[in-house]
Order: C-alpha cells, then sequence, then structure tokens
C-alpha cells in the first residue's frame, strides 16, 4: 500500500480529515489506491494518521503571477472536486490552498517557493479517508 508522508504541521488536518489531498512533484497513485498516511516517517516520531482511498489525480499547474500564485488544471483536465465551479485563477488558488491546509494562496505560494520553486508542475491527489 503506497504511503504519503507529511510534515507535522498539516498532521493534525490529515487525521482529522480536514486535509483530504496533497499536492506532489511526482505521481504513485492512481484512483482506487489504498493509501496509508503518516508522519515523521522513517523517524522515532512516526504517527500513523489514517488509510484511505485515492479518488483523484490532477495535473496541476503553480506559478507566480504578479501578485499572486494561479494554480490551474493542465491538459485540460475537467476535476470531479469542488474545484469545478467556475473561479479566477485568484479564487481556484485559495480553494486550493484552503483545502490544502494552508489560509490562502500567498501562504501556500511561499511554502511551495522555499520547498520547490515556482513555477511548479505536479499532481494534486484526493483521498477518501476510511473510518
Amino acid at each position: 500500500m503506497p504511503a504519503i508522508n507529511f510534515q507535522p504541521r498539516f498532521a493534525d488536518l490529515v487525521e482529522s480529515g480536514k486535509k483530504a489531498q496533497t499536492i506532489r512533484k511526482a505521481n504513485r497513485f492512481k484512483v482506487g489506491d489504498a493509501v496509508t498516511l503518516y508522519t515523521g516517517q522513517r523517524t522515532k516520531q512516526c504517527r500513523k494518521l489514517g488509510e484511505g482511498v485515492v479518488e483523484e489525480v490532477i495535473p496541476i499547474h503553480l506559478r507566480m503571477g504578479l501578485l499572486h500564485v494561479a494554480a490551474y488544471f493542465r491538459d485540460g483536465y475537467k476535476p470531479k472536486t469542488c474545484f469545478t465551479a467556475a473561479y479566477s485563477s485568484y479564487e481556484l488558488g485559495n480553494a486550493i490552498a484552503r483545502a490544502d491546509g494552508f489560509a490562502s494562496v500567498h501562504e501556500m505560494a511561499g511554502w511551495f517557493k522555499d520547498q520547490h520553486g515556482l513555477p511548479f508542475d505536479g499532481w494534486l491527489i484526493t483521498w477518501r479517508l476510511n473510518r
């Protein structure tokens, strides 16, 4: 079963089910995969946060705009998630950021810039937490 490891700042959100998505550089997942969620993997502080089933794997592109990060789906992908509503790129970025555990797209932009650099091409992976 594939695993996803989260930084401690996201652990409680993942465990509670408030965060049911992640954005990753590489795609190791497909819809229907069982996934185990952890924090502190490969350390003495390792803690299992839950198990889930992957619901969507969406190609995503993040780039720095003049005033914000624009987030949009690559390759014309139309997701089934809540992001299908008509959003401006700024509204879409904020919706994705909040669902990913950030207060705003500005906070998410700073995190991605520090962690991965921008622009960023990756995959938005959503799951349904098993209860």
